[in-house]
């Protein structure tokens, strides 16, 4: 009788050591971070979870399944009751949320464990990185680590210990300036000119053949979570073959200075964005059949004006755009349609 009460007692206990680790579905990150960067977090995220203790983590495997079934992604659950229904789904007690969002440079990251029977937040850290991506994964894993009463055991590479309580940004008085990015470059295009000549119409109007343009650009960048604002001034040199009516052909050089005001989104790693921009033109004549308004004003050089509109992206240090430029100036108003791409440091 004796050893059956043994055998009862040590069957009761294992059952309720089974019954206490309870199984977890982690969730990809949602936020617009780098794939891999997601992968790393969520399988750091498992890893900490799993060496916790009283937790078992699904497959990733079942969890990409069933979510597929059902058509649905990892970012596309909404709400915490949506997350409960897949996590039951999956044969899961609770399910584990992370989202990231970007806040100027650096990335706001909340944690979150949800019961699936109730749809209640268990357990939940927010913080906030320091160095943009640079500290995020140091960040997640200390965030984590608190959650499941973790500072330093295997799993954890690197943490770093925190208060308890979540730590709310600090207000400073730092100048704006820190945020703000500073870049230098070079752009090459091409351009083909349509232009009026005001002065002699009888010359009739011209169309030059593609030429080059090229330069050095300045670029300084306000960035903000949702669109941001670049100004970009540029001096650029241009080749232009002007075919008249009367005459066979011209040679102008000019030198163009545009001050690019530029509105681009910040939400992805392409970057597009909308641009105007006033310039000046400063014209001298080279290799010429016929050296046309510069002849009629007797001089080697003109004087011009105008506006640019366009549009592009930026992907990484690369900058491709198009605009059309207008110019108001007295002697030769020019239309310009231009295609040019930049590198940036």
């Amino acid at each position: 009788m004796q050893k059956i009460i043994i055998i009862f007692v040590i069957a009761l206990l294992s059952v309720t050591a089974m019954a206490q680790n309870k199984k977890v579905a982690v969730f990809d990150p949602a936020g617009n971070v780098d794939t891999s960067m997601k992968e790393i977090i969520r399988e750091e995220i498992s890893s900490i979870i799993v060496n916790a203790g009283g937790y078992t983590v699904l497959e990733r495997q079942l969890i990409d399944r069933v979510l597929e079934e059902n058509r649905f992604q990892a970012g596309g659950l909404v709400d915490d009751s949506q997350m409960s229904e897949m996590g039951r789904r999956m044969g899961a007690n609770m399910v584990f949320v992370t989202s990231m969002t970007t806040l100027d440079v650096n990335i706001y990251i909340s944690c979150k464990l949800i019961d699936v029977e109730t749809a209640r937040i268990e357990k939940q850290r927010t913080a906030l990185t320091q160095r943009g991506a640079n500290d995020l994964l140091n960040v997640v894993q200390k965030i984590v680590g608190e959650m499941f009463d973790m500072t330093n055991s295997a799993g954890l590479t690197d943490v770093i210990k925190q208060d308890s309580k979540p730590k709310i940004p600090k207000q400073t008085n730092e100048p704006a300036s820190k945020n703000v990015e500073y870049n230098f470059g070079f752009v090459i295009g091409v351009n083909s000119e349509i232009i009026e000549d005001n002065i002699m119409p009888y010359y009739g109007n011209s169309y030059n053949i593609l030429k080059f343009t090229g330069g050095l650009a300045f670029r300084i960048i306000w960035p903000k979570e949702l669109v941001g604002l670049v100004l970009q001034p540029e001096i650029l040199y241009s080749q232009t073959e002007i075919h008249y009516l009367m005459y066979e052909k011209n040679y102008y050089h000019y030198l163009k200075v545009p001050v690019n005001m530029m509105y681009r989104l910040q939400v992805a790693e392409v970057k597009p964005f909308a641009l105007i921009a006033p310039y000046g033109i400063f014209a001298f004549k080279g290799d010429t059949n016929n050296d046309g308004i510069f002849y009629y004003y007797d001089r080697n050089y003109l004087w011009s004006y105008g506006i640019s509109v366009g549009a592009g992206f930026d992907v990484w240090k690369i900058q491709l755009s198009y605009n059309y430029s207008w110019g108001f100036g007295d002697h030769v108003h020019n239309n310009v349609y231009t295609i040019s791409a930049g590198i940036f440091f």
